[in-house]
């Protein structure tokens, strides 16, 4: 392995930019130079700035999100931040596993608009084939009815419900009782399904509204047929196959007291997975950071504190 191993930094904030490369004394396999932009360069726009839902509208995203005949809609979370870490944590396990075969770390650009155009391909791709450019659905999809969320009994109570192909249409007639609706010939094949498809979710949301999210999710799981209750935070906290795993995690937090949180979504054969960690406190590994793993001096840490690059209390925006 090279040495004298290095990261090059690259922090923005309100009052300077660091800027350097840093000798690293722990973890010398992980030290690659790694950046992540919102739009990459070269290009015209190198040099502007966003946040995720900035780049969800230029990667195309907000623009199929939507109902039909609505405006473009952002998605509900910061979908191009969580999918770009995915990219990155990908990235630099394969950068660490050629630093292994060649002995030499790489620069590794992130762009978070490349990162979310990536996992939109078949738009693009369909856009090509047909020139046709892809419409807001909503909740429905280009082939399967009835597939949309429905309302049930209850206040805000909602199902997603997917039926993917003929055979599952006749399992979700058995599950719902098989009303005189069902046997219309128009909805016998996908395609006269999607053609009504309007009827279609009337009539099934008239017998979803007669019962409980869960009660639709069981009955129709109970065929084969994807259903789901539209769980809300409560939900979910509460939720007995959530409880069954294991997989909330339990914590106490100086400032917010215990409370409960998703633990971490895999599990290991052999090894325990609820971590119990809380969240950290505002800057409460700065110094560990800075002195034990970025080894700077006294006189640099003092200097970051000053200018608000490494401040030890929120620093207004």
């Amino acid at each position: 392995m090279p040495s004298p191993s290095f990261v090059h930094l690259r922090v923005h904030t309100p009052y300077s930019l660091l800027e350097g490369a840093i000798r690293i004394k722990a973890l010398p396999e992980l030290c690659q130079r790694f950046s992540m932009p919102a739009l990459g360069d070269p290009g015209p726009w190198s040099n502007y700035i966003s946040f995720g839902p900035g780049t969800e509208a230029l990667a195309g995203l907000c623009d199929i999100t939507g109902y039909q005949g609505g405006p473009p809609l952002k998605p509900g979370n910061f979908y191009a931040d969580q999918n770009a870490a995915f990219h990155v944590a990908t990235a630099i396990m394969a950068a660490i596993w050629k630093r292994r075969r060649t002995g030499r770390g790489q620069h590794i650009k992130i762009v978070l608009r490349d990162t979310t155009m990536a996992v939109m391909g078949e738009y693009f791709l369909g856009y090509q084939l047909t020139g046709r450019p892809p419409h807001r659905i909503g909740n429905r999809h280009p082939n399967m009815a009835p597939h949309n969320v429905y309302r049930c009994k209850g206040e805000d109570a909602w199902v997603a419900i997917a039926v993917a192909s003929d055979d599952e249409w006749k399992c979700f007639r058995i599950a719902i009782g098989d009303p005189p609706w069902c046997r219309d010939s128009k909805f016998a094949s996908a395609d006269g399904r999607k053609d009504h498809q309007e009827k279609l979710d009337s009539l099934v949301q008239s017998w979803t509204k007669g019962r409980t999210p869960y009660e639709v999710m069981h009955a129709l799981q109970a065929r084969g047929i994807k259903a789901g209750a539209v769980m809300r935070a409560p939900d979910i906290l509460a939720d007995p196959h959530y409880a069954a795993r294991d997989f909330i995690d339990r914590t106490n937090h100086p400032d917010g007291g215990r409370y409960k949180h998703p633990g971490l979504p895999w599990k290991y054969s052999s090894a325990p997975t609820g971590m119990g960690l809380r969240a950290p406190l505002f800057a409460e590994h700065s110094n560990w950071v800075l002195q034990d793993l970025l080894d700077l001096g006294e006189e640099e840490i003092a200097a970051l504190r000053r200018e608000g690059t490494a401040p030890l209390e929120p620093v207004p925006r």
